[in-house]
C-alpha cells in the first residue's frame, strides 16, 4: 500500500525538490558559464588549435586554425592528414600519433600549407587528453606559425656564411696586397733600368721598339698591381683630375672577365664628359664591387649597362629624380 503523506510532509517534500533543482540550475549554470568561458578562451588565442580522437578525425578547431585553413574548410569530421596536409595517408613525421602511442608530449616542425605547396613553416605540438583512468583517448594539436622565426634564422645563417666569406676574402688580400706590393718594387726596377737603356739607344733601332715593349708591359702590370693594392687597402688614395671615360676604358676588359661569359656588358660613354677629381683607384675598385654584385644577382643570362653622363646634383634636382625613382 502507498503511505500517505501528510500535509506538512508534503510541504517538506516538496521543499526539498525545490531545492535540488535550485542546485541543479546553479550547478547547471555554472557548467554553462565555465564552457563559454573556455570556449571563449579556445577562440581567443591567436594560434591554431585543433582537437583529435585516436583515428586522427577533427572533432573541433578554433577560429584561427580555420583561418589557416581557409582553402580546407570544412576541417571537423576529416583526417588531420587529408585536411592539413592534402595526403591520403599518415604524415611520416606526425607528432599526434606519437603521442596517442607514447601518451607524451611531441613537437614537430613542419611545412606549411603542406609538403608539395610549403611557402612557410609551423611548429606542430601535440598535447594528450587522458580519461579518469588515465588512458589516451585524444589529441590537442597546437600550431604556430614560425615562418618569420625560420626566415630569420635562414638570414642569420646566411649572413655568417658572408662572414666567413668576408674574413676568406680578407685574407685573400692581405695576401695579394703583400705579393703585390713587393712585385710593384720588382716592376719599378724594370721600369727604371728600361727607361735608362731608352734614353742610350737610338729611337729608330729595333732594339728600342723592344724596349718601349717591355716599358709598356711593365706599365700594364704596374696598373694591375695598383688595382691589387686598391683592393687590398694598401694604395694610397691619390685623387686626380681624369676623364671618367678614360677611367673605365681602362677597366672594361677586366670588367668583362670579370662578370663571365654569360653576361654581356654594356659599355656607353657620354662625350663629351666633364672632368673629375677622384682617385682613379677607387672608380676601379666600385665598378668591381658593382658589376660583382649585378652578377651574383642575375640567375643566368643578362646584361649589365655602364654609362657616363653629365649631371649637376643641387637640392631642387635631387627631389626631382627621387620623385622620377619612386614612380619607375
Amino acid at each position: 500500500m502507498t503511505e500517505k503523506l501528510s500535509y506538512e510532509e508534503l510541504k517538506q517534500k516538496t521543499r526539498e525538490l525545490e531545492r535540488i533543482n535550485s542546485d541543479r540550475r546553479r550547478v547547471e549554470e555554472a557548467l554553462r558559464k565555465s564552457e563559454q568561458f573556455l570556449n571563449e578562451v579556445f577562440e581567443a588565442i591567436q594560434d591554431g588549435i585543433s582537437v583529435l580522437d585516436n583515428e586522427l578525425n577533427i572533432i573541433k578547431t578554433n577560429v584561427w586554425m580555420e583561418q589557416m585553413y581557409t582553402r580546407q574548410t570544412p576541417l571537423v569530421g576529416r583526417k588531420c592528414y587529408q585536411a592539413y596536409q592534402d595526403r591520403t595517408s599518415i604524415c611520416p613525421w606526425c607528432p599526434v600519433v606519437r603521442t596517442i602511442e607514447t601518451g607524451n608530449k611531441h613537437s614537430e616542425i613542419v611545412p606549411y600549407p603542406s609538403d608539395e605547396d610549403p611557402t612557410g613553416w609551423i611548429e606542430l605540438t601535440a598535447f594528450p587528453i587522458r580519461d579518469n583512468r588515465g588512458n589516451v583517448t585524444g589529441v590537442i594539436e597546437y600550431v604556430k606559425d614560425i615562418t618569420e622565426r625560420i626566415r630569420a634564422e635562414q638570414e642569420r645563417e646566411k649572413l655568417q656564411e658572408q662572414l666567413v666569406q668576408s674574413q676568406k676574402m680578407e685574407s685573400v688580400g692581405r695576401l695579394a696586397g703583400d705579393v703585390a706590393h713587393d712585385f710593384n718594387n720588382m716592376l719599378g726596377v724594370i721600369m727604371g733600368h728600361t727607361e735608362l737603356v731608352m734614353k742610350q739607344v737610338d729611337s729608330d733601332s729595333p732594339l728600342y721598339a723592344d724596349l718601349e715593349d717591355i716599358l709598356h708591359a711593365a706599365q700594364r702590370s704596374a696598373e694591375l698591381t695598383r688595382n691589387l693594392l686598391a683592393f687590398a687597402r694598401r694604395q694610397t688614395v691619390a685623387p686626380q683630375v681624369l676623364d671618367l671615360n678614360d677611367t673605365v676604358n681602362g677597366i672594361i676588359n677586366m670588367l668583362i672577365r670579370l662578370i663571365g661569359e654569360d653576361i654581356d656588358l654594356s659599355w656607353k660613354p657620354r662625350k663629351p664628359l666633364w672632368l673629375v677629381k677622384i682617385d682613379p683607384a677607387q672608380i676601379d675598385q666600385i665598378l668591381a664591387n658593382l658589376c660583382v654584385n649585378a652578377r651574383d644577382a642575375i640567375s643566368e643570362v643578362g646584361m649589365v649597362s655602364i654609362k657616363t653622363e653629365n649631371v649637376t646634383i643641387d637640392s631642387l634636382a635631387m627631389k626631382v629624380r627621387q620623385v622620377l625613382d619612386e614612380k619607375k
